[in-house]
């Protein structure tokens, strides 16, 4: 989400021009809600984790179902400057500083602080029935029960 105002995913206590003394609403875990929504591959990674993140890309678009990457990367004009970290390289220390790689942790455990740590890593990545399984199946049962009905 863009820094020049809040949104979802804005950390607790975050300033932005819409939040000057800071986000009071706790942000969104997009990898627990999409994890809980049935995701078949859930990853996190920050735009310093490059090599990473195109791994996980790669990843995600082969994966059959539905997939999610959270990419998080920095606003320095606006988000950064009100965060104390007013050029993009400050960010990419805080990134460096604060990210935790934790792959298959449990994607309830997340969150993003203002301060706290940005655990980053592939948390899903299980093998789930597609709509197209479930429609090949609903197809093969139809087609059976068709083929009884004929015999009778």
């Amino acid at each position: 989400m863009t820094g020049g105002q809040v949104g979802p995913t804005a950390p607790f206590e975050a300033r932005t021009t819409t939040t000057p003394y800071g986000n009071f609403e706790p942000p969104f875990n997009l990898p627990y809600l999409v994890a809980a929504s049935g995701a078949s591959y859930v990853a996190r990674w920050t735009v310093l984790h490059a090599h990473q993140l195109e791994r996980s890309i790669a990843e995600a678009m082969t994966k059959p179902g539905f997939s999610f990457i959270e990419v998080i990367a920095p606003c320095p004009p606006v988000y950064g400057r009100m965060n104390k970290e007013p050029k993009g390289v400050d960010t990419m220390h805080y990134y460096q500083e604060k990210s935790v790689i934790r792959n298959g942790a449990d994607p309830k455990d997340a969150d993003i602080g203002l301060n706290g740590p940005i655990l980053v890593g592939k948390f899903i990545d299980e093998e789930r029935p597609t709509l197209w399984d479930h429609l090949c199946e609903v197809s093969r049962k139809a087609k059976e029960r068709a083929k009884v009905k004929a015999k009778v």
